[in-house]
């Protein structure tokens, strides 16, 4: 399997790993049967490199909204259930994240944001982070370093016209609002 190859890759680099992100994506169209999957093989390979759940960040990807449910606010149920059986945290309703990681030699602070927020049938694979997730994550300078774990671009992006982010055209991209 795809987690037994980077076990035997990061086994044979005999450096310990500080800490696990998961950017997303970890199901194909989030029933509770993909999320026990994936659930059994973070713990291997978590286990595998002695890596505590406060060690370990999770966020969302696209394929892991229920978008059968209804209810907007009740499409991540299942993925915050998820986290919180593989963090052993309880996830904000952003679910925005944070893992920290210190050493003798530096400090880093790993923020997960969600950034499904604007995922939708009509938006199928557009994303960016929820306006309210922003706020949320408290600037701390006791850090060396801060990097930000996200499934989507950090801004809502629409892809109206083909060429969008071709370089060669003089136009920007169409940002959402």
């Amino acid at each position: 399997t795809l987690v037994g190859q980077v076990i035997e890759a990061l086994q044979r680099d005999e450096k310990p790993l500080p800490a696990l992100c998961v950017a997303g994506d970890l199901t194909q169209s989030a029933t509770e049967k993909e999320f026990r999957a994936a659930e059994a093989e973070l713990l291997r390979l978590r286990e595998a490199m002695k890596i505590l759940p406060a060690s370990t960040l999770v966020i969302p990807g696209n394929h892991d909204v229920d978008w059968n449910e209804q209810a907007f606010e009740k499409r991540l149920d299942r993925f915050r259930l998820f986290a919180q059986r593989i963090t052993g945290r309880s996830i904000e309703p952003s679910l925005a994240d944070e893992v920290s990681i210190n050493s003798s030699d530096i400090s880093v602070r790993l923020l997960g944001l969600n950034s499904c927020e604007l995922d939708s049938q009509e938006l199928a694979g557009v994303g960016a982070v929820a306006p309210n997730a922003w706020p949320s994550l408290p600037h701390d300078s006791s850090f060396d370093c801060t990097i930000g774990v996200l499934h989507h671009n950090p801004l809502a992006v629409t892809l109206r016209e083909p060429d969008a982010f071709d370089p060669t055209k003089k136009r920007p991209p169409v940002f959402a609002n």
